[in-house]
């Protein structure tokens, strides 16, 4: 968190950043336009070490950004897991609607 101008605010981290690129560079936005409603989220996260921690919210803005979703709003539950794969990090994501 960082002051601007007297207001608090929160700025992403270069790694942040840096993750939110590679999303959007392979992230599409659907055909039909984003998802609509409300929905549950299920992240498997895979880490080359048990070192990093992403914020789940992270991801969730970056759907948003990608045109997957509307808002980020939307997910009204979560079910994160983490994970181990030092040959082959990722995140698998899957929306399910919840209406």
């Amino acid at each position: 968190m960082v002051t601007v101008h007297g207001r608090p605010l929160f700025i992403k981290s270069e790694k942040a950043r840096g993750y939110e690129s590679d999303f959007l560079a392979q992230a599409r936005p659907l055909a039909d336009g984003p998802i609509e409603g409300k929905l549950a989220f299920t992240g498997h996260f895979f880490y080359r070490t048990e070192r990093p921690d992403l914020d789940a919210s992270l991801v969730f803005d970056c759907l948003q950004k990608a045109g997957v979703i509307r808002n980020d709003r939307q997910i009204r539950a979560q079910h994160i897991y983490h994970g181990i794969d030092k040959d082959n990090p990722r995140a698998e994501i899957r929306l399910e609607s919840l209406e």
